[in-house]
């Protein structure tokens, strides 16, 4: 057990912080109020073998923002000063010194904060020792955010001595990929028992506390002194035995619980259907529930339908997108939306194969029950022109309070099941590409040659690593496949604002924070991020297709193994990617492979 459990430390990088939610996508909004879109969701691993572990990336873009001022790098919009009161309540290591030393020399500042950031600062357990200090001797700090960085086990256990004294009145951890496992959870359990009245918010996402972690903390969660609103567990190797012990909590006298996020593990129908037990009991005071890319399916729909029907129920916003379940899925849920008992204000659905059979049923629903749902968010779905009429035409309707319709009008290709549903065209940039590289093909094929090639000298062209970039920056979630020939190649995600002279690392991809790249090799993978390189034991299939799927504003990126068409997950990373610079798919060469070629593949 130890064992696996070091290979699955090893095996991690980083991770991503931040929640379901936000970000830019690729829809239109119909916002009555404002003009706002987008959405935050894991990739869609339906119909996918996962071979391979999951990355997440500590080294993230820096925040551009060095001083008092918020804004982001490149961004021209005038940027707000924060006042000297302000600068008081904050303090943010980023624009100080991503280091324990850093955070040494500046521990006499964050005593006298309320807020502390300290997410992806290289930070190791000696930090979590300083911080427990903090919180024995500062009556001050209510947000702590030591998220991304590598705290594990022995970490939280040293700040677990500080969040036991009573003199502690944190409100806010955060603690998402730090890796910590089903023992960090347990000290966490044990500290909150010890001082329970004041934590309000734990966010553990990204990290492997599995099924016994959890029931450690619900154990303190069914405490009476237990104050805790908000628990976020994205992607933390979850199953149905969670949802049953957390619909305990759910069931409790009296129940804090406002906010639950459990999206991206696999809780499948059986799950959503345990712990709908707790959302229906008239203890439960849950407002906010998160279930997106849990492999549910229809059923799930049945049992959040009878939830929505509850007299008793205080949901107000339910997240169960890309999960596959069609229109008959959208069908039984609109049983529950559709009854004057349903209370539901925010409603997101996107990439769950709906059409505009689904739009219908949705539209009926409203106008059953018009007074409460303000936003619906029906992205990466295929509703067509009769869908998006009837749901916009509701609109109008005096009584009807839907502020924010999110849709996109895509085509049928968003009806197919898992990433390809976001299938993109791409074409090779050929500004970019290195003089050792020719394009052919209309720039969709990249092949190495021994002689130069006559390209004109420009500044964004690569003149030392043999590579080239994509014309088109993506944003939203977008998904391609490229094929590989001859002895080697590279598949990469950069930034477009990366380094393109010179043989430093900030110029070759998967050498620095800004790009990531899969290397191919005969039968061998590897996954290559800020030089940080990861083997993936694959078995031979003699396929060379690799598709790669980016869901930007969730901050993943996938790489998958395409074999008569079934997708095989190779490797994941997770990082924050910056909202205001594209990011480009790539290809490179980093041997002398002149028989090796890359070409981008049509999806059908």
């Amino acid at each position: 057990m130890i064992a696996a459990l070091k290979e699955v430390m090893r095996s991690t990088l980083g991770y991503l912080t931040g929640q379901s939610g936000g970000g830019g996508g690729g829809g239109i909004d119909v916002n009555v109020a404002a003009h706002s879109g987008g959405m935050v969701n894991a990739p869609s691993m339906s119909g996918c073998t996962v071979n391979g572990p999951l990355t997440f990336s500590y080294a993230g873009v820096p925040s551009a923002q060095q001083g008092g001022c918020e804004g982001q790098q490149g961004d021209p919009s005038p940027k707000k000063c924060k006042t000297p009161a302000e600068d008081l309540e904050e303090f943010d290591l980023k624009k100080h010194s991503r280091s324990e030393e850093g955070l040494k020399k500046m521990l006499h500042k964050v005593k006298v904060r309320r807020r502390v950031r300290l997410n992806q600062c290289n930070l190791s357990k000696a930090s979590c020792e300083m911080m427990a200090s903090v919180l024995q001797e500062s009556s001050y700090l209510r947000e702590l955010d030591m998220s991304g960085n590598y705290l594990q086990d022995e970490g939280v256990e040293l700040l677990c001595v500080g969040l036991r004294v009573p003199q502690c009145k944190l409100e806010t951890l955060r603690l998402c990929g730090c890796l910590v496992s089903h023992k960090g959870c347990s000290l966490l359990a044990s500290a909150l028992k010890s001082n329970p009245s004041h934590l309000k918010h734990l966010d553990l996402s990204y990290n492997h506390p599995g099924d016994s972690g959890i029931r450690e903390l619900t154990d303190t969660l069914n405490d009476l002194n237990c104050k805790l609103q908000t628990l976020r567990l994205n992607q933390c190797q979850l199953s149905k035995e969670s949802c049953e012990m957390i619909a305990s909590v759910l069931q409790g006298t009296p129940s804090h619980l406002r906010e639950l996020d459990m999206s991206d593990n696999d809780l499948q129908d059986e799950g959503v259907e345990l712990l709908c037990v707790g959302l229906r009991d008239p203890q439960c005071k849950l407002e906010t529930l998160r279930l997106s890319q849990c492999h549910l399916s229809k059923a799930s729909c049945e049992s959040m339908a009878s939830v929505l029907q509850g007299k008793t129920s205080h949901l107000r916003e339910l997240d169960m997108s890309v999960n596959d379940l069609q229109d008959e899925g959208v069908e039984l849920l609109c049983v529950g939306l559709g009854d004057p008992q349903c209370k539901l204000e925010t409603l997101r659905l996107s990439g769950c194969l709906i059409s505009h059979k689904g739009c219908s049923c949705l539209t009926s629903a409203l106008k059953s029950n018009p007074n409460y749902l303000k936003e619906l968010d029906l992205t990466y779905n295929h509703p067509g022109k009769t869908g998006v009429r009837e749901l916009s035409d509701h609109q109008s309707d005096p009584n009807c309070k839907l502020e924010t319709f999110r849709f996109e009008d895509a085509g049928e290709g968003r009806m197919k099941p898992g990433p390809r549903k976001y299938a993109c065209e791409l074409t090779l940039d050929p500004n970019t590409a290195h003089r050792r590289l020719s394009l052919s093909g209309g720039s969709r094929t990249v092949r190495w040659q021994t002689e130069e090639q006559p390209y004109d000298d420009r500044s964004d062209r690569f003149d030392y690593w043999v590579q080239v970039l994509c014309r088109e920056g993506q944003s939203g979630r977008c998904y391609w496949e490229a094929e590989w020939s001859g002895d080697a190649a590279e598949i990469a995600v950069a930034y477009k604002s990366v380094r393109r002279k010179g043989e430093r690392d900030d110029s070759g991809f998967g050498r620095n924070a800004k790009s990531w790249r899969l290397n191919c090799s005969g039968d061998r993978y590897s996954a290559v991020h800020n030089k940080t390189k990861i083997a993936i034991p694959a078995p031979s299939s003699g396929s060379r297709r690799v598709g790669v799927y980016l869901d930007r504003p969730a901050g993943t990126l996938s790489f998958y193994r395409v074999s008569s068409g079934t997708l095989t997950l190779l490797h994941t990373f997770h990082s924050m990617f910056e909202d205001t610079e594209p990011l480009c798919p790539g290809f490179g060469f980093e041997y002398c492979v002149s028989n090796s070629s890359v070409s981008l593949c049509q999806i059908t």
